[in-house]
């Protein structure tokens, strides 16, 4: 056999390689929700989250959403959103996005201040993250090869109380106006 048989039989090889199982990238997502919790009497909430993301491909789009809300009818939500997206040429790929953009973050449960005094309710923190990679096509000797293209989803939920003391009642909440 000639050279170039040699080289014709080892493309063929490749190519049926490529063909015998879908190409995928090393796509990576991890979401942590930072410690969430009333700080002090009032309303201000402690929250935030860290979206971690990677791929060995060129281009990753990462990001994520939460809500905070009580079962109370007299608050509201919190809700914020943000995503990134990054490109980069010969070495991994990776993203944090933090959501808000500034961790720690603390902000006040709207509506806390209608709560009658001496109640305890019950919140939640929400959240969402995801990751995604382009879809690339390959062609090797008339047959094409799409790598990439996986998306990755994360979710969970994080309880936490918050407490409006009562009046002055002779407890040790005496000195609360």
């Amino acid at each position: 056999m000639t050279t170039n048989t040699f080289r014709a039989i080892g493309l063929i090889g490749i190519a049926l390689g490529f063909c015998g199982q879908p190409a995928h990238a090393t796509l990576y997502l991890s979401g942590t929700p930072t410690p969430v919790y009333q700080l002090g009497i009032g309303a201000l909430v402690k929250h935030g989250l860290v979206v971690n993301a990677s791929t060995n491909l060129a281009r990753l789009i990462a990001g994520g959403s939460f809500v905070a809300w009580c079962m109370s009818e007299h608050t509201e939500n919190i809700h914020r959103e943000r995503e990134l997206s990054s490109s980069l040429i010969s070495q991994r790929n990776v993203l944090f996005v933090t959501i808000p953009e500034s961790l720690p973050a603390y902000e006040n449960m709207p509506g806390f201040q209608n709560l009658e005094r001496g109640r305890e309710i019950h919140c939640y923190f929400d959240w969402k993250a995801y990751a995604e990679e382009p879809i690339y096509t390959i062609g090797v000797l008339g047959t094409t090869v799409q790598v990439g293209g996986e998306r990755l989803k994360e979710d969970g939920t994080v309880p936490f109380m918050m407490n409006k003391p009562g009046t002055a009642t002779g407890d040790d909440d005496a000195c609360i106006p």
